[in-house]
């Protein structure tokens, strides 16, 4: 033990006598040491550690593709609720992002509002809410986009009625106003913040997308996560929620061009 501790001592007076041969000793030690501890944490990870399920050996990646685009693509987040809900060939499923979060709590919230039609392309979605299309609103049907994949949604009004405002038949049943409860139920985006500007509105439904894909902020704030897309509301259901007495919801029509307000408030006799 004496002996040992003499070679202490000697060693610590060698490296003090000479600063750079113990700088250059000390470093070399401290690359060595880090090195190793990196390239085995990589290969515990990568060779050793088995992954945190059963059957690792059984795992798959689902992709998704369409006729029109035969390229494999991720699968949207209405693909994967549906594959969740309809397909018993997997005996468990878990869906990732790769490059935005996914808000998990308002998109496995639309089968209860919703019957989902998951996989609607681009062109399939102008087709049926872009310029010319005949979609008549009142028949509770909306067009998803995200950056995670797309849908047409179809409103299931009883999952709606606890929700409704108060009004008549007429403006309760308003695509509109079920798109009201909707994005309140799922985002908490509620009249009130709609009022301040939470929401961008479009009568464009290619330019409504094209905000989605581009991530841009038409609100000035944060960036466009999703694109509603609606069917016109009739000149004949305007007229029923008027004649009940009721209101149309805010940012609910685009009627051009516009009649000169002095026209419609002010008496003509």
């Amino acid at each position: 033990m004496r002996a040992l501790l003499d070679d202490l001592a000697f060693t610590a007076r060698t490296l003090r006598s000479n600063v750079r041969f113990t700088a250059a000793v000390t470093l070399i030690l401290a690359l060595g040491i880090g090195a190793n501890s990196a390239i085995f944490t990589l290969v515990d990870a990568a060779l050793f550690r088995g992954l945190p399920v059963e059957r690792p050996n059984e795992l798959v990646r689902v992709f998704s593709s369409e006729p029109q685009r035969p390229e494999l693509r991720e699968t949207s987040y209405p693909g994967y609720l549906d594959l969740r809900d309809n397909v018993p060939a997997f005996s468990g499923l878990a869906a990732f992002a790769t490059d935005v979060p996914v808000h998990l709590a308002s998109d496995a919230r639309l089968p209860e509002l919703f019957d989902v039609e998951p996989g609607v392309g681009r062109e399939r979605l102008l087709a049926e809410f872009g310029p010319g299309s005949e979609g008549r609103g009142g028949n509770g049907r909306f067009g998803l986009w995200t950056r995670h994949g797309s849908a047409i949604l179809h409103a299931r009004r009883a999952a709606f009625a606890d929700s409704l405002p108060e009004g008549g038949d007429a403006v309760r049943r308003l695509d509109v106003t079920l798109a009201s409860v909707a994005i309140e139920r799922l985002s908490g985006i509620d009249p009130s913040a709609v009022a301040q500007g939470r929401i961008a509105f479009t009568m464009d439904a290619a330019e409504a997308i094209a905000w989605v894909d581009a991530g841009a902020a038409p609100t000035g704030d944060l960036p466009a996560s999703a694109a509603l897309l609606l069917d016109p509301t009739p000149a004949s259901e305007i007229v029923a929620v008027a004649a009940d007495g009721d209101v149309m919801p805010q940012k609910s029509t685009y009627i051009y061009p516009k009649a000169l307000t002095g026209l419609v408030i002010n008496p003509l006799e």
